[in-house]
């Protein structure tokens, strides 16, 4: 029953993980080429 202890937390953590991975992979990238033309890059 330890186990089960954790479950909660690591399934929240890999929640946060995803989410944040393809918030940068995706989201942010969509900036990319505004900054590039902006000259920030």
């Amino acid at each position: 029953m330890t186990g089960e202890k954790y479950k909660l937390p690591q399934l929240v953590l890999e929640f946060l993980i995803d989410w944040w991975t393809n918030h940068i992979l995706v989201e942010d990238m969509k900036y990319k080429d505004f900054f590039r033309d902006k000259g920030v890059s």
